[in-house]
C-alpha cells in the first residue's frame, strides 16, 4: 500500500475575531494511493508470489473546515470516470 497526504491549512488568525469563523480553519487537501493485490495467499515461505505489481494510482482533491477537533471535507475523485462529490466527517482526539 502506498499513501500520500498534502495539506494546507490558513488558520482562524487571518478572521480572528468575526463570529461564525472564530474557532474555524480552512484547508485544502490531495490525496493520492495504491494498493496490490495477491492473487494468492503469501506465507513466510512462498515470498511475494502473485502479487500485483501494476496498481492503479487513484487520487482526490479537496477542502475542509475544521472546527477543534470536528473535521469536514468536501472532495472530487480526480482520475477515475467517478466524478461525483464526496462529504465526510471526521473526529479526531488526541491520546
Amino acid at each position: 500500500m502506498m499513501l500520500v497526504n498534502a495539506e494546507c491549512w490558513l488558520d482562524n488568525d487571518l478572521w480572528g475575531n468575526q463570529w461564525p469563523m472564530r474557532m474555524a480553519s480552512v484547508g485544502a487537501f490531495y490525496d493520492a494511493g495504491a494498493v496490490w493485490f495477491s492473487q494468492t495467499p503469501s506465507g513466510l515461505t512462498s515470498g511475494l508470489a502473485g502479487v500485483e505489481l501494476k496498481p492503479i494510482l487513484r487520487s482526490v482533491a479537496g477542502v475542509a473546515v475544521k472546527v477543534s477537533d470536528l473535521r469536514l471535507n468536501v472532495s472530487r475523485p480526480l482520475n477515475t470516470g467517478h466524478k461525483d462529490w464526496m462529504v465526510s466527517f471526521r473526529i479526531k482526539r488526541s491520546f
